[in-house]
C-alpha cells in the first residue's frame, strides 16, 4: 500500500471506530431515558453536529420499536463451542427482541457501517460498502444468527447492514469530550 492509501485506511478505521463509539453512547443514553434514568454520561468523539445527528438516529430507531422491546448494544455473543475453545463469537452492534403486531417474538440484528466520509464539505474517502466487504459483513450478521440458534433462539426478524454517512465539520480525533 502507498502512504496515501495507508493514511486513508487509517482515517476510515478511526472514523468508523469513533462513529461506533458515539452511536453506542447515544443508543445507551436513549434506552436509559426510555427506561426512566439516564446513568451514562454523554461522551463524544466526533463533533457536536455529527453527534446530534447520531443521537436523533438513535431516538428514531429506539422509538420505532414497541415500548416493551429489549435492546442490546455492542453485545458480545458466542456459541456453546466457543466456550470450549472452538466455535465462533463476535460483538453485535445492535439487536432487539420484541413482539410483532401478532404477538409473535421477533429479533432484529443491525450492524453499522460508516461510509462516504467527508471533512468540511470535501470528500476525503469515496467509499461505499464494497461488494467484498459487504459479503464479509453479511456473513458476519449470518454468524450472529447462527450463534443465537445454538441457544434455541430461532431468528425471525430483520438482519440489516446499516450504512451511515456523516460529514465531519471539525477535527474529530480529539480527546473524548464528556459533555453531561
Amino acid at each position: 500500500l502507498s502512504e496515501t492509501q495507508k493514511i486513508k485506511y487509517e482515517f476510515q478505521r478511526l472514523f468508523g471506530t469513533d462513529g461506533h463509539d458515539d452511536l453506542e453512547n447515544a443508543l445507551t443514553r436513549v434506552i436509559e431515558a426510555k427506561q426512566g434514568a439516564v446513568k451514562t454520561p454523554k461522551i463524544m468523539k466526533l463533533d457536536e453536529e455529527s453527534y446530534k445527528k447520531i443521537e436523533q438516529f438513535a431516538k428514531d430507531l429506539i422509538n420505532s420499536y414497541p415500548a416493551d422491546a429489549q435492546f442490546f448494544v455492542e453485545q458480545k455473543i458466542g456459541n456453546k463451542e466457543f466456550n470450549k475453545g472452538k466455535g465462533i463469537a463476535g460483538t453485535s452492534d445492535f439487536f432487539v427482541i420484541y413482539a410483532d403486531d401478532n404477538n409473535e417474538p421477533r429479533l432484529d440484528i443491525l450492524d453499522w457501517k460508516f461510509v462516504n466520509y467527508t471533512k468540511d464539505g470535501k470528500k476525503v474517502i469515496d467509499t461505499e460498502i464494497k461488494r467484498k466487504k459487504k459479503q464479509h459483513n453479511q456473513s458476519q450478521v449470518v454468524k450472529y444468527k447462527d450463534i443465537l440458534k445454538t441457544y434455541g433462539i430461532d431468528f425471525q426478524g430483520k438482519a440489516r447492514l446499516m450504512p451511515i454517512s456523516i460529514n465531519v465539520n471539525s477535527e474529530f480525533r480529539s480527546e473524548e469530550r464528556r459533555v453531561g
